[in-house]
Protein backbone atom coordinates (compact mmCIF):
# COMPACT_ATOMS: atom_id res chain seq x y z
CA UNK A 1 0.00 0.00 0.00
CA UNK A 2 1.10 3.56 -0.64
CA UNK A 3 2.38 5.27 2.47
CA UNK A 4 -0.24 7.72 3.76
CA UNK A 5 2.52 10.22 4.47
CA UNK A 6 2.93 10.60 0.69
CA UNK A 7 -0.43 12.36 0.46
CA UNK A 8 -0.30 16.16 0.13
CA UNK A 9 -0.73 17.97 3.41
CA UNK A 10 -0.32 14.86 5.55
CA UNK A 11 2.41 15.09 8.19
CA UNK A 12 4.85 12.23 8.44
CA UNK A 13 4.19 9.94 11.41
CA UNK A 14 6.26 10.63 14.49
CA UNK A 15 7.98 7.53 15.91
CA UNK A 16 8.20 7.36 19.67
CA UNK A 17 11.47 8.72 20.97
CA UNK A 18 14.19 6.26 22.06
CA UNK A 19 13.94 7.49 25.64
CA UNK A 20 10.25 6.57 25.68
CA UNK A 21 10.50 3.02 26.94
CA UNK A 22 13.03 0.31 26.32
CA UNK A 23 13.81 -2.31 23.73
CA UNK A 24 13.03 -5.77 25.07
CA UNK A 25 13.22 -9.25 23.61
CA UNK A 26 9.89 -10.56 22.33
CA UNK A 27 10.04 -13.77 24.35
CA UNK A 28 10.82 -11.85 27.54
CA UNK A 29 8.02 -9.34 26.94
CA UNK A 30 5.47 -12.06 26.23
CA UNK A 31 6.38 -13.82 29.46
CA UNK A 32 6.61 -10.69 31.64
CA UNK A 33 3.28 -9.20 30.56
CA UNK A 34 1.42 -12.47 29.88
CA UNK A 35 0.85 -11.40 26.30
CA UNK A 36 0.50 -14.98 25.09
CA UNK A 37 -2.60 -15.32 27.25
CA UNK A 38 -4.01 -12.01 26.08
CA UNK A 39 -3.24 -11.76 22.39
CA UNK A 40 -4.03 -14.25 19.65
CA UNK A 41 -0.95 -13.52 17.54
CA UNK A 42 1.40 -13.99 20.51
CA UNK A 43 -0.06 -17.24 21.79
CA UNK A 44 2.83 -19.78 21.67
CA UNK A 45 0.28 -22.54 21.08
CA UNK A 46 -0.75 -20.90 17.81
CA UNK A 47 2.58 -19.72 16.42
CA UNK A 48 6.26 -19.93 17.31
CA UNK A 49 7.70 -16.73 18.76
CA UNK A 50 10.75 -15.23 17.07
CA UNK A 51 13.58 -15.76 19.60
CA UNK A 52 15.54 -12.91 18.04
CA UNK A 53 12.60 -10.54 17.85
CA UNK A 54 12.29 -7.38 19.94
CA UNK A 55 9.51 -5.04 21.04
CA UNK A 56 9.33 -1.53 22.45
CA UNK A 57 8.03 -1.44 26.03
CA UNK A 58 6.81 1.66 27.88
CA UNK A 59 6.28 1.10 31.60
CA UNK A 60 3.64 3.62 32.55
CA UNK A 61 1.93 6.25 30.38
CA UNK A 62 2.84 7.33 26.86
CA UNK A 63 1.87 10.51 25.02
CA UNK A 64 2.50 10.90 21.29
CA UNK A 65 2.12 14.34 19.75
CA UNK A 66 1.22 13.18 16.26
CA UNK A 67 0.15 10.00 14.51
CA UNK A 68 1.11 6.55 15.75
CA UNK A 69 1.68 4.44 12.63
CA UNK A 70 2.06 0.73 13.24
CA UNK A 71 3.38 -0.37 9.85
CA UNK A 72 6.73 -1.94 9.05
CA UNK A 73 7.95 1.18 7.24
CA UNK A 74 8.10 2.96 10.60
CA UNK A 75 9.10 0.21 13.05
CA UNK A 76 12.20 -1.87 13.63
CA UNK A 77 10.57 -3.91 16.40
CA UNK A 78 7.65 -6.34 16.35
CA UNK A 79 5.31 -4.27 18.47
CA UNK A 80 4.61 -1.74 21.20
CA UNK A 81 3.63 -2.48 24.80
CA UNK A 82 2.27 0.35 26.95
CA UNK A 83 1.46 -0.74 30.48
CA UNK A 84 -0.29 2.52 31.43
CA UNK A 85 -2.40 5.03 29.52
CA UNK A 86 -1.84 5.95 25.87
CA UNK A 87 -2.60 9.44 24.59
CA UNK A 88 -2.20 9.95 20.84
CA UNK A 89 -2.77 13.51 19.65
CA UNK A 90 -3.44 12.20 16.18
CA UNK A 91 -4.52 8.86 14.74
CA UNK A 92 -3.48 5.29 15.47
CA UNK A 93 -3.07 3.68 12.05
CA UNK A 94 -2.15 0.25 10.74
CA UNK A 95 -2.56 0.64 6.98
CA UNK A 96 -1.08 -2.70 5.93
CA UNK A 97 -3.84 -5.24 5.43
CA UNK A 98 -1.83 -8.39 6.02
CA UNK A 99 0.49 -7.59 8.95
CA UNK A 100 2.06 -4.94 11.12
CA UNK A 101 3.60 -4.43 14.58
CA UNK A 102 1.22 -5.31 17.38
CA UNK A 103 -0.08 -2.85 19.97
CA UNK A 104 -0.93 -3.64 23.59
CA UNK A 105 -2.24 -0.96 25.96
CA UNK A 106 -2.87 -1.93 29.56
CA UNK A 107 -4.52 1.34 30.59
CA UNK A 108 -6.86 3.83 28.98
CA UNK A 109 -6.46 5.14 25.44
CA UNK A 110 -7.42 8.44 23.81
CA UNK A 111 -6.87 9.07 20.10
CA UNK A 112 -8.31 11.05 17.24
CA UNK A 113 -9.07 7.92 15.23
CA UNK A 114 -8.12 4.23 15.16
CA UNK A 115 -7.63 2.26 11.96
CA UNK A 116 -6.48 -1.35 12.28
CA UNK A 117 -5.47 -3.71 9.49
CA UNK A 118 -3.31 -6.83 9.55
CA UNK A 119 -1.76 -6.19 12.98
CA UNK A 120 -3.26 -7.11 16.35
CA UNK A 121 -4.36 -4.29 18.65
CA UNK A 122 -5.50 -4.95 22.23
CA UNK A 123 -6.78 -2.09 24.38
CA UNK A 124 -7.47 -3.39 27.89
CA UNK A 125 -8.75 -0.12 29.37
CA UNK A 126 -11.46 2.28 28.28
CA UNK A 127 -10.93 3.85 24.85
CA UNK A 128 -12.14 7.15 23.46
CA UNK A 129 -11.74 7.97 19.78
CA UNK A 130 -12.87 11.39 18.63
CA UNK A 131 -13.58 10.23 15.08
CA UNK A 132 -13.73 6.87 13.33
CA UNK A 133 -12.72 3.41 14.58
CA UNK A 134 -12.28 0.98 11.70
CA UNK A 135 -10.98 -2.57 11.26
CA UNK A 136 -10.18 -3.66 7.72
CA UNK A 137 -9.47 -7.04 6.12
CA UNK A 138 -9.41 -10.41 7.87
CA UNK A 139 -5.76 -10.89 8.84
CA UNK A 140 -5.75 -8.66 11.92
CA UNK A 141 -7.46 -8.50 15.31
CA UNK A 142 -8.86 -5.41 17.03
CA UNK A 143 -10.00 -5.96 20.61
CA UNK A 144 -11.42 -3.50 23.11
CA UNK A 145 -11.35 -5.09 26.54
CA UNK A 146 -13.48 -2.42 28.23
CA UNK A 147 -15.71 0.46 27.17
CA UNK A 148 -15.34 2.11 23.77
CA UNK A 149 -16.56 5.61 23.02
CA UNK A 150 -16.49 6.60 19.35
CA UNK A 151 -19.03 8.15 16.98
CA UNK A 152 -18.66 5.35 14.41
CA UNK A 153 -17.16 1.85 14.61
CA UNK A 154 -16.82 0.18 11.21
CA UNK A 155 -16.04 -3.44 10.41
CA UNK A 156 -14.74 -4.44 6.98
CA UNK A 157 -14.30 -8.23 7.15
CA UNK A 158 -12.31 -7.83 10.37
CA UNK A 159 -12.12 -9.48 13.80
CA UNK A 160 -13.35 -6.52 15.85
CA UNK A 161 -14.45 -7.29 19.40
CA UNK A 162 -15.84 -4.91 22.01
CA UNK A 163 -16.04 -6.61 25.41
CA UNK A 164 -17.38 -3.60 27.28
CA UNK A 165 -20.01 -0.96 26.59
CA UNK A 166 -20.10 0.78 23.22
CA UNK A 167 -21.04 4.44 23.26
CA UNK A 168 -21.47 5.06 19.57
CA UNK A 169 -22.84 3.37 16.49
CA UNK A 170 -21.54 0.27 14.78
CA UNK A 171 -21.53 -0.44 11.05
CA UNK A 172 -20.65 -3.41 8.83
CA UNK A 173 -20.06 -2.00 5.37
CA UNK A 174 -18.91 -5.23 3.73
CA UNK A 175 -21.31 -7.95 4.89
CA UNK A 176 -23.91 -5.98 6.86
CA UNK A 177 -25.12 -3.85 3.99
CA UNK A 178 -24.44 -0.51 5.68
CA UNK A 179 -23.74 2.20 3.07
CA UNK A 180 -20.66 4.36 3.39
CA UNK A 181 -22.90 7.41 3.13
CA UNK A 182 -24.30 6.46 6.57
CA UNK A 183 -20.80 6.82 8.05
CA UNK A 184 -18.82 9.45 6.20
CA UNK A 185 -19.20 13.17 5.72
CA UNK A 186 -17.44 13.23 2.37
CA UNK A 187 -17.91 14.62 -1.11
CA UNK A 188 -19.97 12.44 -3.49
CA UNK A 189 -16.94 11.47 -5.56
CA UNK A 190 -15.16 10.18 -2.44
CA UNK A 191 -18.21 8.15 -1.44
CA UNK A 192 -18.38 6.72 -4.96
CA UNK A 193 -14.74 5.68 -4.66
CA UNK A 194 -15.58 3.68 -1.52
CA UNK A 195 -18.57 2.07 -3.21
CA UNK A 196 -16.33 1.10 -6.15
CA UNK A 197 -13.36 -0.26 -4.15
CA UNK A 198 -13.43 0.30 -0.40
CA UNK A 199 -10.06 -1.27 0.40
CA UNK A 200 -8.22 0.82 -2.18
CA UNK A 201 -10.04 3.92 -0.98
CA UNK A 202 -8.79 3.38 2.55
CA UNK A 203 -5.28 4.08 1.34
CA UNK A 204 -6.12 6.83 -1.11
CA UNK A 205 -8.90 8.66 0.71
CA UNK A 206 -9.57 7.75 4.34
CA UNK A 207 -6.11 7.28 5.84
CA UNK A 208 -4.69 10.54 4.45
CA UNK A 209 -7.74 12.35 5.84
CA UNK A 210 -7.47 11.02 9.39
CA UNK A 211 -3.69 11.42 9.48
CA UNK A 212 -4.13 15.06 8.53
CA UNK A 213 -6.48 15.45 11.50
CA UNK A 214 -9.59 15.99 9.37
CA UNK A 215 -12.86 14.58 10.72
CA UNK A 216 -14.55 12.06 8.42
CA UNK A 217 -17.60 10.93 10.40
CA UNK A 218 -21.03 12.49 9.85
CA UNK A 219 -21.98 15.19 12.34
CA UNK A 220 -25.22 13.43 13.35
CA UNK A 221 -23.22 10.41 14.52
CA UNK A 222 -21.45 12.59 17.06
CA UNK A 223 -24.69 13.06 18.96
CA UNK A 224 -25.32 10.90 22.04
CA UNK A 225 -26.97 7.57 21.32
CA UNK A 226 -30.60 7.67 22.42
Amino acid sequence: MTSPSDAPGVPAPLPIAPEQGERMGLVEAVARYALGERMISLDPARAALDPGGAVRVVEGDLTIDGNLCLDWDYWQTLGLVVTGDLQVNGAIVNAEMESGPFLFVGGRTRAGAIIAGGAEFLFEGDVQADDIVLGHYNDGVLTFGAALRAPAVVTMDHHLEIRGRLEGRRFDTLFGGDPWSAVFDMAPDMLEAFDDNAFRSLDRVLIPQVMAGRPVVRDDLRQPVG
